[in-house]
């Protein structure tokens, strides 16, 4: 009798055993996968701290990383967007180039994705929002006040793809001649355009030196908004 209670005490103690290491193989598959996708869930919050501040208007290509590492390990980044106007192109360095429609008359504003994936088939994704503004279009035979009309609706930080030139009359000498680097800033009015006067910032050139309020000047030049102001930028010249 004592040597069936023995066995039966050694066989229980066996079961216990083996539930033990069961369920200890079961907690560490338990935290092999949680590893896996705190690692993978790392790498999403680090691309997304690299992009959170970028900017949120787009006038022009630009690009994105292909692959975010974390620690020793590698994570694919393929691109995506909810238009498609907007592509994408990799590049020999490994970059993927965000290639938008800079010409489209229309203002855009679509969600870039990032779908980040590792070799075990976990996926994270991130979005970002973004805007690409209408194209200011100035086609041939278009009016000085035309124009001036267009390009009052330049974003800030944005500039008008090519030269431009305008006619106008000015209405304020906003900088002095300087006879050191030869320039002079004044603002012209186009037209009938008195609220839309444009600056011409640093304008150079011949008989800049004898401008003076009043006088009627033809601007060749790059037309800009900066900080809301339009602008022709540094460099623009007076034309004959």
């Amino acid at each position: 009798m004592k040597k069936i209670t023995v066995f039966m005490l050694a066989l229980a103690m066996c079961m216990s055993a083996m539930a033990g290491c069961g369920q200890q193989a079961q907690n560490t598959e338990n935290v092999s996968k949680a590893d896996e996708n705190s690692d993978i869930a790392s790498a999403k919050e680090y691309l997304s701290a690299m992009y959170r501040t970028m900017p949120a208007t787009r006038a022009e290509d630009f690009e994105v990383v292909g692959k975010v590492t974390v620690g020793e390990a590698s994570y694919k980044v393929e691109w995506k967007a909810d238009s498609d106007t907007v592509k994408f192109e990799s590049t020999e360095s490994g970059m993927v180039k965000v290639d938008i429609d800079e010409k489209n008359p229309e203002e855009l504003n679509f969600n870039l994705t990032a779908e980040i994936s590792d070799d075990k088939g976990n996926k994270e994704v991130v979005s970002f929002a973004q805007k690409v503004p209408a194209a200011i279009v100035i086609t041939e035979g278009m009016s000085n006040e035309e124009i001036v009309e267009a390009v009052y609706k330049l974003q800030d930080g944005l500039s008008v793809e090519g030269e431009l030139t305008l006619t106008g009359k000015i209405v304020k000498i906003d900088t002095p001649y300087n006879p050191e680097y030869k320039n002079i800033s004044v603002l012209i009015q186009v037209g009938a355009l008195e609220d839309k006067p444009i600056l011409c910032y640093r304008l150079s050139g011949e008989g800049a030196d004898k401008l003076s309020e009043g006088d009627e000047i033809t601007v060749k030049g790059i037309i800009k908004n900066y900080k809301g102001t339009i602008e022709f930028d540094k460099g623009c010249q007076l034309a004959a």
